[in-house]
């Protein structure tokens, strides 16, 4: 049943035409905004802090540099997920949401789990399989 307080939106929606969307105007909080530029800007003063950024920096580059899958890798996690696709299709896709079928857990255990990497872009991909 439809009352009163949605018709009055439904209206309110329609005359300021953002095509069902309600229109929200946002203020910045410029006081705050203030505040945390001087807060930050004080980490960057800091040589001691910067230099740990700079080698956090070169620790997360480092690992992303380390880990990113090549194509055997990708390809390898590609069919795995699809034997786990498989094996779930084959029967109903509840079941195995609600683990309720024993069968489903036996078959997927028996699947080579592969581990995921930090995944390439196509243009890396391209890059690594050249070289």
């Amino acid at each position: 049943m439809i009352q009163d307080s949605d018709l009055e939106e439904d209206a309110a929606r329609e005359r300021q035409g953002s095509g069902g969307h309600m229109k929200y105007f946002v203020e910045p909080n410029e006081k705050f905004i203030e505040r945390s530029t001087k807060d930050f800007s004080k980490f960057f003063n800091n040589a001691n802090y910067a230099r740990m950024l700079d080698r956090l920096s070169e620790d997360i580059y480092r690992y992303y540099a380390d880990n990113l899958e090549t194509r055997e890798e990708f390809l390898a996690k590609m069919s795995f997920m699809e034997a786990i696709e498989r094996v779930i299709r084959k029967r109903k896709w509840i079941r195995h949401f609600l683990l309720t079928d024993p069968s489903i857990m036996s078959e997927i255990d028996h699947l080579d789990y592969v581990e995921a990497k930090v995944p390439c872009s196509t243009n890396q991909m391209q890059i690594r399989l050249r070289s």
